[in-house]
Formats: structure tokens, C-alpha cells, sequence
């Protein structure tokens, strides 16, 4: 009973202009994610299956980052001394999903299972199985689009549940050949701090040549030649965007960081008016205001975070300002959460 994948099309918003109607571009004009779904596709539960072996793996990658806000964990750990004179950078992969070589990245990807098969669960497989898994996942990339058949020739599929690890961890062993070879890694800023979320990365460098020298390092292992990198570099006294913070290092070392959204972020989160129980909207708006609190390295800093809830709260229609049942110093051990009197 099971079905071919399918793909369908998700506008990249955030690539139209600010101020621009989407509605008014025609539709050459606007810049798309594929995304090709495999729900009940004939591979699905292999893939399942081999996702559940190699997920585990991303433990071992040392840039990994385990969620959004793990980065700031480690930039505050960090000594002002250790880093001053240095800026926060941020690099973004170019499409990559649908440039690594599948064939590369099933060696990769078993390479790395090899040297951690005791650690993970295997379900009894040995790493000639798990090749063979990704090889049928990957390489029958058939999906039908408007009613016709194609095969994708290069890359992974996105919205196939083992694309995900399986790129991260290509990256990684492009990392490992390059950023991580004691030869470079003792003497770079990258020793202080280099973090990765999938294909979004950020590290330390003293100028922007640095930086772009950095990523030009990882994109040279690349046989293929198909890994680029987008690189944003903060102009003197700015912050540069990373996930949804904002981070800046001043002259003296100290991490200032904030809450962000990009400019075309529609603010688009659970309505007020909906028919969802009370608590849950409520519930909605206070992991908001706590992220706001998280995020935020001082006063001005939670005030700016702060406002950009408050503007997407009131988009949606919820009703009641925020109050403050607590003062804290931002940035201390103990977190005082700022609460929203909801109604």
C-alpha cells in the first residue's frame, strides 16, 4: 500500500524584499525550497530505520550543536580575554541537501558508524547493512511532480528522515579533514568557538578575510566542488544573526546577545481568537517572553528581545501586556522567568 514520494514547493518568504506583496512577483521571480515527501513511500520504513541507527552519531561531532540556543551556553562560557579582538561570524551552506554526493556521504556516514558501532544501537546490523539501507534509501530517488515521474540524479532528498544526519555528518567529515587538522585548528580562533546547526554555522575570526578563508578551507575537501558557503560578517560595533539571536562581541570580549527574527518573518504564531484551550495559549505566549529572557545578556539587550514578543503577541491578538512578577540580573546562574498576565 505504499505510495511514490511526492514533492511540492515551500516559498522562501524570507528571500522576498522587505516591504515587497509577495502576491505581486510572479511566480519566476520567487525562490522555492523543493521539498519531496516520502510519507508511506516504499523506502519510508528503511529510512526510518536508519535515521533511528545514525542520529546517535551526531553526539560525536564536536560543532554540533544540540539545539537553537546551545551556542550561547558556549559563548558565555567563554573568557573575555580569551576572545577579545575577535568577531562572531555566521556561514550558511549553499543548498545543501541537494549537493552532497550521495555516494560520498553513505561512505562518510558508515565511516563514522564504523568508529562508534559498540556505542549506538544497531538492532543487529553490521555496517555492510547499514550501506546497503542508505544505498536503496537514497539512490531510488524517484517522486512524481504534477503528475509526471522524475529521479533526482544528485543529492538527498528533503523530506527524507536520514537526509538530515546524513548531511550534517558529510559536513562534518569535510570539517574534520580541514578546520579540525591540529596544523590549523592550534593556531585559529576556531579552537575558541566553531558551532554548527545543520547547515548554518558560526565561529570566531579576526576579520572577514579570516573568515571567508575558513569556509573556502571546509569547501576545498569537497571533491565535487558543490559546497559553498554564504558568509555574513558584522560590520564594526553590529550584530550578526545566528538562528534566532543576535550576537556581538565588543572590543573588550564581552558576548552581548538578543532575541531575532528576520524582517520578513510574517510573526505568524497560535491566534488568540482560535479555538485552542486557554491554557495553551497562554502557555504560547510565556515560552515567548522566557526565550526573550534566555537569550538576552542584559537590560537593553532583554528590552529589545522583549518588544519583538510583544509586537508578535499583539499580531495574534493576545490581549494582555506582559508584567513582571520578578527582577533578576540577566545572564545570572538562576532565571527568573518574565511572565505574561494573560486573560
Amino acid at each position: 500500500n505504499s505510495t511514490l514520494p511526492t514533492m511540492y514547493t515551500l516559498v522562501k518568504t524570507h528571500k522576498v524584499p522587505e516591504g515587497v506583496d509577495i502576491a505581486s512577483k510572479a511566480l519566476e521571480e520567487l525562490k522555492v525550497r523543493p521539498i519531496v515527501s516520502c510519507s508511506g513511500s516504499p523506502t519510508e520504513k528503511l529510512a526510518s530505520l536508519a535515521t533511528k541507527i545514525i542520529t546517535p552519531l551526531l553526539n560525536h561531532i564536536p560543532c554540533h550543536l544540540q539545539n537553537i540556543h546551545h551556542h550561547l551556553q558556549l559563548l558565555r562560557a567563554l573568557k573575555p580575554a580569551d576572545i577579545k579582538g575577535l568577531s562572531f561570524y555566521t556561514a550558511d551552506v549553499c543548498a545543501l541537501f541537494t549537493n552532497v554526493n550521495v555516494e560520498r556521504s553513505i561512505e562518510y556516514v558508515v565511516e563514522l558508524a564504523s568508529e562508534h558501532w559498540h556505542e549506538i544501537i544497531t538492532f543487529g546490523l553490521q555496517p555492510v547493512d547499514l550501506h546497503r539501507i542508505m544505498d536503496v534509501v537514497l539512490n531510488n530517488s524517484f517522486f512524481t511532480f504534477n503528475g509526471r515521474l522524475f529521479q533526482q540524479i544528485y543529492g538527498a532528498f528533503m523530506g527524507c528522515s536520514v537526509s538530515p544526519p546524513c548531511a550534517i555528518i558529510t559536513v562534518y567529515m569535510l570539517e574534520k579533514e580541514s578546520v579540525y587538522v591540529d596544523q590549523f585548528y592550534i593556531t585559529s580562533p576556531l579552537r575558541q568557538l566553531y558551532v554548527r546547526y545543520v547547515d548554518d554555522s558560526g565561529g570566531l575570526a579576526h576579520s572577514e578575510e579570516e573568515a571567508i578563508a575558513n569556509c573556502r578551507y571546509i569547501s576545498e575537501r569537497d571533491m565535487d566542488g558543490r559546497i559553498r558557503w554564504e558568509v555574513e560578517f558584522p560590520k564594526e560595533g553590529n550584530y550578526v544573526p545566528f538562528l534566532d539571536t543576535e550576537i556581538r562581541i565588543g572590543p573588550n570580549g564581552d558576548v552581548s546577545t538578543r532575541y531575532y527574527r528576520k524582517p520578513q518573518n510574517k510573526g505568524i504564531t497560535l491566534n488568540h481568537n482560535s479555538h485552542h484551550e486557554l491554557s495553551m495559549k497562554q502557555a504560547v505566549a510565556r515560552n515567548y517572553y522566557r526565550t526573550a529572557e534566555e537569550v538576552s545578556s542584559g537590560p537593553a539587550e532583554l528590552q529589545h528581545s522583549l518588544l519583538i514578543v510583544d509586537d508578535v503577541l499583539t499580531q495574534n491578538n493576545h490581549p494582555a501586556p506582559r508584567t513582571f512578577k520578578e527582577e533578576r540580573t540577566p545572564g545570572t546562574k538562576k532565571k527568573k522567568v518574565p511572565t505574561a498576565t494573560l486573560r
